[in-house]
């Protein structure tokens, strides 16, 4: 999948592996042999498979985490794999993630891609689709942009997904309805979204409208659901249910998706919060002029 991704932004693919050193000096030769015979393995593999894309091996010791954290700050997405089972921990419920994945969940520079096992792959017959999962969060902006990048990558469509609650006014409807309106136009100018307000508890919806979808976007707070860190909010049902692959936009890739603004000097008009693409307007132009809402 890191390679496809890598083919779809038209950059090169790092295949990294960062392991500590082992705890008994005399194993270590034999771990470091087979280490690198894996590696290289894989990535001649990768080559012959892609024969248009650079492919470059990197192994190093250390701690795992600093390591992946590190490689994320001159990588466009970061790419880690999921059992695609829940696994029963004391802290909760959760998918089949290390504790190194976890961590690089919260600490990564770009936007870090979950892939289960059990990921089916893209159909043929069908426009691909993009579920963007957000909530009243600062990530929000990001975690549509990157959903509207990825679906223009691949010739989809997003539909923009948020749960809101009716208490304790009863007007939760109407907000949420406000609420992905304007991130919408703010972004893409509604550019053939689909958005749809829910008021299912965040994870039931989360199960049923990524049951179609090929990719998932989530900000890092919606991540929380991967590394099984929010119980309380998100079911164990939600992972393991999930027949496609997460997009998690961490706090520091929201950043580089849509920069904070400075106040601008007097006179000078505030730009909006996130640039929209070239090719992107170009769609918005060609598609309707509002987006679509499904209550």
């Amino acid at each position: 999948r890191a390679a496809e991704e890598a083919v779809r932004r038209r950059t090169r693919l790092a295949v990294a592996t960062v392991a500590p050193s082992p705890a008994r000096p005399a194993d270590g030769d034999d771990q470091d042999e087979a280490a690198e015979r894996a590696l290289r393995d894989l990535v001649a593999r990768t080559r012959r498979q892609r024969p248009g894309l650079t492919v470059t091996a990197h192994r190093s010791g250390g701690d795992p985490v600093d390591g992946l954290r590190e490689l994320s700050e001159r990588a466009v997405l970061l790419v880690v794999g999921a059992h695609g089972h829940g696994c029963g921990t004391d802290d909760g419920p959760g998918v089949g993630l290390g504790s190194v994945s976890r961590a690089v969940l919260r600490l990564a520079a770009s936007p870090v891609l979950v892939v289960p096992a059990t990921a089916r792959t893209a159909s043929s017959g069908r426009q691909p689709l993009v579920v963007a999962g957000v909530d009243h969060d600062p990530a929000a902006s990001a975690v549509l942009r990157a959903a509207v990048d990825e679906a223009l990558r691949c010739d989809g469509r997003v539909r923009l997904l948020h749960a809101y609650s009716d208490r304790p006014s009863g007007a939760g409807l109407a907000r949420a309805r406000s609420f992905s309106r304007d991130l919408v136009r703010e972004l893409a100018a509604g550019a053939g979204i689909t958005a749809v307000v829910t008021p299912e508890p965040p994870g039931v919806a989360l199960v049923r409208h990524a049951a179609d979808a090929d990719v998932l976007v989530v900000s890092e707070r919606g991540s929380a659901l991967l590394a099984g860190e929010r119980p309380q909010s998100v079911s164990r049902a939600v992972m393991e249910s999930l027949p496609c692959v997460v997009l998690v936009v961490t706090p520091r890739a929201a950043v580089r998706l849509v920069p904070p603004q400075r106040t601008p000097p007097p006179g000078v008009p505030r730009l909006p919060s996130a640039r929209v693409p070239g090719e992107l307007a170009a769609r918005a132009r060609a598609r309707q002029a509002s987006p679509r809402f499904t209550a």
